[in-house]
């Protein structure tokens, strides 16, 4: 190296100026990577149900229309609004630990026990739920898998689906829109 700051190799002059452009772009592109790597999924928002994208089976009356989430680091809270078998609004919440724990809410003659993991890229959520009912004397148990996925710009949420009960399994996919505030 002499003192201009130039290396030579076999097939000319290399400066460190060169070097820069590639070292800054790469310096730029490390923050990126961490924050889109390592950061988890924000669910939080109003989420309506937009039936012409989603694949629902039958039995529509147990969807959400709308979802409201409010997340923070390790929390969830879920208030979950569908129509009842009367055609009223029936809005249930739900308060999940982000960290795999075990939540139970209880209600009228049902138990529900759920849990919310990351996936390993942080990207999706999966809420596990087993949900117990006693109905005239006889005890039902469903068993439900939700992977919550966000779109890369932030405005469609899609929940696949999946329950198992007695009368069988359902799979749909619910495609919701978040609401501009």
């Amino acid at each position: 190296m002499n003192t201009k700051g130039n290396f030579s190799f076999k097939r000319g002059r290399f400066t460190v100026r060169h070097m820069m452009f590639p070292i800054l772009c790469a310096l730029c592109m490390i923050p990126l990577t961490v924050s889109a790597g390592g950061g988890k999924v924000n669910f939080s928002g109003t989420w309506t149900l937009n039936e012409s994208k989603s694949t629902i089976g039958e039995g529509r009356f147990r969807l959400s229309s709308m979802i409201v989430a409010k997340q923070d680091e390790n929390n969830l809270e879920l208030q979950r609004t569908r129509t009842g078998r009367d055609g009223q609004p029936v809005t249930l919440t739900e308060k999940l630990t982000l960290d795999g724990k075990e939540s139970v809410s209880e209600g009228e003659n049902r138990t529900t026990k759920t849990t919310a993991n990351w996936s390993e890229d942080k990207k999706n959520l999966i809420i596990s739920s087993t949900m117990s009912f006693t109905r005239e004397g006889q005890t039902t148990e469903i068993k439900s898998d939700e992977t919550w996925q966000l779109s890369e710009d932030g405005k469609t949420l899609t929940i696949k689906y999946h329950s198992v009960s007695p009368r069988g399994e359902r799979n749909d996919v619910l495609v919701y829109d978040k609401k501009t505030e």
